[in-house]
C-alpha cells in the first residue's frame, strides 16, 4: 500500500518541532514566579491524576466485564437515558429552556433507542465476550493500551511545559 498522508506527516513533525523548541526557550529561561510554578505544578497534578484515573478506571471496567457483562450493558443504556432526563429536568428547573428541552429531546430519543436494542443485548453480549476473550489472549494489545495512556500524559505534560509556561508568562512572542 501506498502512503498518502505526506502532508499530515510534514504538520505533525511541525507541531513536534514546535513544541520542542517552546520547551527549551522556558527551560532556559528559568526565572518562574511563585504563582506561576503553582500554577505549573496543579496542572502537572491534574495531569497525573487523570492518567492514574484511566488506567484504575481501564483496568477496573476489564475485570467488571469479565464477571457480570449483561449488567453493565443494561446499566450504561439505563445510566445514559437517565442522564438526559435529569439534564432536562435540571435546565428546566434552573430557568434554562434550551437545555431543557434538548435534555428532555435527549431522553425521549435515547428511551425509544433503549427499547429498540433491549432485546439486541444477548447478541452485544456475546460480541464483547469473544473480545475478551480475544483481549485476554494477547496481554500485548493491554501493554499498549496503557502505554498510550502513559505517553499521553508525557505528551500533556511535555506540551504543557511547552506551551503553558509561555502562556503564563506572558511570552506570546511564542506562539506568534
Amino acid at each position: 500500500r501506498e502512503f498518502r498522508d505526506v502532508f499530515w506527516m510534514i504538520l505533525f513533525y511541525l507541531h513536534l518541532a514546535a513544541v520542542l523548541v517552546a520547551v527549551i526557550i522556558n527551560i532556559v529561561e528559568e526565572e518562574e514566579a511563585e504563582e506561576v510554578e503553582s500554577v505549573s505544578s496543579g496542572i502537572r497534578l491534574l495531569f497525573s491524576v487523570t492518567a492514574l484515573s484511566a488506567i484504575v478506571i481501564s483496568t477496573g471496567a476489564l475485570a467488571m466485564m469479565s464477571c457480570c457483562l449483561n449488567e453493565m450493558i443494561k446499566a450504561g443504556l439505563l445510566f445514559s437515558v437517565f442522564m438526559s432526563l435529569l439534564v432536562g429536568m435540571f435546565g428546566i428547573l434552573n430557568g434554562q429552556f434550551w437545555i431543557g428541552l434538548f435534555g428532555i429531546f435527549s431522553f425521549l430519543v435515547g428511551a425509544c433507542y433503549a427499547k429498540l436494542v433491549w432485546s439486541k443485548i444477548p447478541f452485544a453480549e456475546a460480541n464483547l465476550k469473544t473480545a475478551l476473550v480475544a483481549v485476554k489472549a494477547n496481554w500485548g494489545l493491554g501493554v499498549f493500551a496503557y502505554s498510550m495512556i502513559i505517553l499521553a500524559y508525557a505528551w500533556s505534560v511535555f506540551w504543557f511545559m511547552g506551551f503553558g509556561d509561555a502562556i503564563d508568562r506572558g511570552n506570546w512572542g511564542l506562539l506568534v
